[in-house]
């Protein structure tokens, strides 16, 4: 989609699957930067890529620290654009993964003590039931206790079985 103004923009809210946001950072009406500002605001999660033939130094720094993927100075090569769309699109997509694996792990240790946590997060470093029992200075019994609680809550087999999910999520 083409929009002629940062207002525009605004008015159309049917964003769906992969997508980039290419900003002139010199719109009649609201700047690049405003329109940057204001999807922030709004929490929206769209990848940004700006371009300007004008803009000075500090309006590339600002856009970069807002989270802008790049900033393309006019003119430049179809490319160029092409290849900042898809390393950014890549890129966003990582990120994404990556926020959404730290948000699925927070609300797995929501619902636990904080004893049955660190258990949670020791076993799935690889550590071994009697070296999680020393760690934390508990019997096996009472680790093996604690771990079958952690399984319960999580709907779960096995930490084999989370090992391997949290393995998959990584790669």
């Amino acid at each position: 989609m083409r929009f002629k103004s940062g207002e525009e923009f605004f008015l159309f809210n049917n964003v769906a699957g992969d997508a980039c946001v290419l900003i002139d950072n010199k719109l009649p009406g609201m700047s690049g930067l405003d329109i940057q500002e204001r999807m922030i605001d709004q929490q929206m999660n769209l990848p940004v890529i700006f371009m300007s033939g004008t803009s000075d130094y500090q309006d590339v720094v600002e856009a970069v620290k807002k989270g802008a993927y790049s900033f393309l100075e006019k003119p430049f090569p179809m490319r160029k654009l092409q290849s900042s769309l898809a390393d950014t699109l890549a890129n966003h997509q990582r990120q994404t993964a990556t926020r959404l694996s730290e948000e699925d792990a927070k609300f797995r240790l929501e619902g636990q003590t904080p004893r049955q946590s660190e258990i949670y997060k020791l076993s799935l470093k690889g550590y071994s039931i009697k070296h999680i029992a020393k760690l934390l200075c508990i019997t096996p019994n009472t680790m093996e206790f604690h771990r079958s609680n952690v399984l319960k809550k999580l709907a779960e087999n096995s930490f084999s079985e989370l090992m391997a999910q949290e393995i998959d999520k990584r790669q």
